[in-house]
This record gives C-alpha cells, sequence and structure tokens, in this order.
C-alpha cells in the first residue's frame, strides 16, 4: 500500500519540479532583458540604435531651441555651438548697465533708450550730486570709484544681475571698437552675454591698441623702467598688492599686466563673488582717498582682469574677439538679416568680383596690420628714446666721475674753498651738466640710428593709419566714426 502510493506520486512531483524550472529560467531571461534595455537607455549610441531599429515607428523628439531651454553647465565645451550667440539667444541671463556721469552731462545719455538687451533700467551714478539716488562720496577716482561703489553697494544683494556691464557715458567715442561704428549702442546691444558668463571677465574693446599685449610690469627691472618710462612701471609694487590684495599669494601675481583700454567691460555675477566684498572696499577707499586721481584711474584700467578673474591680461586676439563676443568677422555661425548684412557690405566692396569670403578675408587682415601696426610703432618710439637715454646717462657718469676726480685733487693741493665758491662752483656744474644732456640729445637724435628708428616708425605708422582707413571704407562706416578713430594719432 505504502509503495504504491510513492509510485503513484512520482509522475507529479516530476510536473511540478519541471514547472518550477521553467518559471525560473523565465523570470532570470525576463531580467536580462529589463538590465540590457536599461543599459542601452543609459548610453547614446545604444539609445540611438534603439530608437532607429526597435521603436521605428516612434518620431524623434523635436529640438529645443538654446532660448526655450536655459543652459546650467557653461565650460568651454558645452557652448561651443557656434562662435557668436546673440543676446535673445539667453533671455533668461538677467543684464544691468552701470554708468557714471556729470549732472551736466545728463542730456547727452538719450542713447541709453536705444538699448534693447537689457533686463533692467541703466543705473546711472551722478558723481557731483550726493543727493542724487547712485552717487559718490566724493567727485574723485574717475570711472573707478563709480565701479566699486556699484559693486560694495550691491555685492550681497539679490538685484544683482547675472552680467553687469560697466560703461562710460558717451556714445560714440574713439575708444569703442572701429568695427561697430565706436557705438556703444551697438556693443551692449551685440554683446555675447554667454560669452561673459564663461569667461567671467569680458573687456568690451577689440581693438587691442593700446593697452596689449604686455603694457605694465610687475616689480619692473631698472631697464624695463628705461624703456617704458610712460607706462607707470613702477606702479604695480609688492607693497601695493599686499595692501590692497592681502589673501592673494605673492607668487601668483603675474609679470605683466595689460588690457586694452579703456574701462569698459562686462563681468559675471560668478566673477565678482569670486573674491571677498572686503577687497572691494579696500580698492575703492583707495581710489576715492588717493590725491594721484589719473595715477590710480590708469592704474585700474590694468587691474580689472586681475580682479574678476586672476588674470594679468585682459586682450584678446582682436578678430577672434570680435567676432565671439560681437558676431562681426566670423566665417560662419551668424545667422538672419546680420549674416546678410554683413554678407552684402563684403560683396560691395570686393574687388573683382571675388565674393564675400574674400572681402572677409580682407577685413581681418587690414584689422590685424592696423592694431600690430600702431604697437610696433610705438615699440620703435620706446626704442629710439631708449637710445637717447642711454647715451645721456652715459655722458652724465663720465661728468661725475670727473667731477670727482677734480674734488680728489682739490683736497689733495689742500685748496680751501670759501662757502660763496663752493656753491657758484654747484651752480656752475649744473648748468654744465644741463647743457651736456641737451647736447648729447641733440647729437643722438641726429645719428644715422635713431633716423633709421624714426624713419622705419613713420612708415609702419603710416601702413597702420592707411589700414585702419580702408578698414572703415570697407565696412561702411560713416565719416564721423573715422575722424573720431583717429584722435590717438
Amino acid at each position: 500500500m505504502h509503495s504504491r502510493t510513492e509510485s503513484e506520486s512520482y509522475p507529479l512531483q516530476r510536473v511540478r519540479y519541471y514547472t518550477r524550472r521553467r518559471i525560473l529560467t523565465i523570470i532570470g531571461v525576463a531580467s536580462l532583458l529589463v538590465l540590457s534595455l536599461a543599459y542601452i537607455y543609459n548610453h547614446k549610441d545604444g539609445r540611438s540604435l534603439l530608437l532607429t531599429n526597435i521603436l521605428p515607428t516612434t518620431p524623434p523628439p523635436e529640438a529645443t531651441s538654446p532660448a526655450q531651454t536655459p543652459i546650467t553647465n557653461l565650460d568651454q565645451s558645452s557652448t561651443h555651438h557656434s562662435p557668436y550667440t546673440p543676446p535673445s539667444a539667453s533671455p533668461h541671463l538677467t543684464t544691468n548697465l552701470i554708468i557714471g556721469t556729470l549732472s551736466s552731462q545728463q542730456s547727452k545719455l538719450t542713447w541709453l533708450s536705444n538699448l534693447t538687451t537689457l533686463t533692467s533700467p541703466p543705473i546711472i551714478y551722478f558723481v557731483d550730486n550726493t543727493s542724487a539716488p547712485h552717487h559718490l562720496d566724493t567727485n574723485h577716482g574717475r570711472e573707478a570709484a563709480v565701479y566699486l561703489k556699484y559693486i560694495v553697494e550691491n555685492y550681497a544683494s539679490p538685484l544683482l544681475a547675472d552680467i553687469t556691464i560697466f560703461w562710460h557715458p558717451d556714445n560714440i567715442a574713439w575708444h569703442n571698437n572701429l568695427l561697430l561704428s565706436l557705438s556703444s549702442t551697438d556693443a551692449i546691444n551685440q554683446l555675447n552675454r554667454l560669452a561673459v558668463l564663461r569667461k567671467g571677465y569680458v573687456n568690451a574693446r577689440c581693438d587691442s591698441w593700446p593697452g596689449c599685449p604686455a603694457w605694465i610690469a610687475y616689480k619692473p627691472s631698472p631697464a624695463e623702467q628705461i624703456l617704458h618710462p610712460g607706462r607707470m612701471a613702477d606702479g604695480f609694487s609688492e607693497s601695493f598688492f599686499r595692501s590692497k590684495f592681502p589673501n592673494d599669494a605673492p607668487e601668483s601675481i603675474p609679470r605683466y599686466f595689460a588690457n586694452a583700454c579703456c574701462s569698459q567691460f562686462a563681468v559675471s555675477k560668478a566673477a565678482i563673488h569670486s573674491r571677498p566684498v572686503e577687497d572691494y572696499v579696500r580698492l575703492y577707499e583707495w581710489v576715492r582717498d588717493d590725491p594721484f586721481d589719473s595715477l590710480t584711474g590708469r592704474m585700474m584700467e590694468y587691474l580689472w582682469p586681475w580682479i574678476f578673474d586672476k588674470r594679468g591680461s585682459g586682450c584678446e586676439e582682436v578678430v577672434e574677439c570680435y567676432c565671439e563676443n560681437y558676431g562681426v568677422l566670423c566665417d560662419e555661425g551668424m545667422n538672419g538679416e546680420k549674416e546678410n548684412e554683413h554678407q552684402d557690405k563684403n560683396e560691395i566692396y570686393t574687388e573683382g568680383g571675388v565674393g564675400a569670403t574674400a572681402g572677409l578675408a580682407e577685413q581681418k587682415a587690414l584689422l590685424r596690420n592696423w592694431v600690430d601696426g600702431f604697437r610696433r610703432a610705438e615699440e620703435m618710439g620706446d626704442e629710439a628714446g631708449m637710445l637717447i637715454r642711454q647715451e645721456v646717462k652715459k655722458q652724465l657718469t663720465a661728468l661725475r666721475e670727473a667731477r670727482e676726480k677734480v674734488a680728489e685733487k682739490d683736497k689733495a693741493d689742500g685748496k680751501m674753498k670759501s662757502k660763496e665758491d663752493r656753491e657758484k662752483a654747484k651752480t656752475q656744474l649744473a648748468e654744465q651738466e644741463e647743457g651736456i644732456r641737451k647736447a648729447v640729445a641733440k647729437n643722438i637724435m641726429a645719428t644715422e640710428v635713431y633716423k633709421k628708428i624714426k624713419m622705419d616708425q613713420k612708415e609702419v605708422w603710416q601702413m597702420a593709419r592707411e589700414a585702419r582707413r580702408r578698414l572703415a571704407e570697407l565696412m561702411g562706416l560713416a565719416n564721423e566714426a573715422g575722424e573720431q578713430s583717429m584722435r590717438l594719432d
């Protein structure tokens, strides 16, 4: 009885065993399938393969325009979609404009009404009116005092914009960009906000002369002081940086400072917050209280890249600056009316019917020749001046040695002179030194070396002027812009 029961139940147990094994197999296969799908969806190549082969009836999602999707990761790789991105493509970025002016010049600010890319009204500091909503403690420190006062007052404010533009009150000025008709309106309306966000600090001027490539030395050598006497070569000393930037390591200070003039730039909120507010307070108090107003203003022109981005230079390659920051002279990437406008100008001014590409290449070449020519002409002038100073110094040293020998001889001979005689001799010696200085300078200026340097300088200067004149003609700029841009000459 017992053995029979076991024999009858065996087939049933066998069925149950195979059923359980089949269920486990199905579960295992299903798990592998789920894991495979998860892996494919997390890898771009596999996902595209799935969408095209496995799910052919599902249309791909439509591309979203930059204006619809805010860019959050703004490193070089994620934003390099085109050389220029117009402000309309980044409406999520708030933008403020800061200007300082005299009360008597308020009527000249009507151009501000033509600005179309700001997200709030311009903030105007009246530097000579302490009762104005935005003002300085005293009218001192030039534009640097206005910029620093704004930062100090708004450093922790929620109204501090994503992009802050610091500007002069003039619309047309020689230090604006030639290829933007020297217009502040055009520059501000076309400024690439995403480029500012990525770089932190962007100098508004692309025409990099004067101020680039290496303008002021930090702790300059005697030779550098002789070579560049007009560049405040002794302005950036170690004690200066210790007092104004006590949190910066001395070894981090760059060897040279450079920045295309003239204190018009844009910075991101992150760049402003890269320094503690105490640094801005120290700088503001310095430019406000220092008696040498023009000196502090010029020093600040070259310090802005260091302040906001720990860079010694704010200089950019001139063609790349125009393209990336303003959408001018780009080979590709400009869209719509702006691209057509530039193509029309190129076709009109290109000789021989070569076409727009040749015109663009000519514009780039002229632009580089202009900037490089002025810079080279200045270097030649420095070189010629250095020859004169070195020769004068040599002659004065010889005169001083001769004087010392005479004094030793007088002492050895035991000749005693009265106080009046000594003063008279001192006066005569000073007159003699001044006469030698003038004679040596006149003599050196007549030497063949100096004349050749000056002739070369004049030739390069004329080439640079002609390149700029031709560039203005090629771009169809107004005569007013061309005349304004000649002021430096």
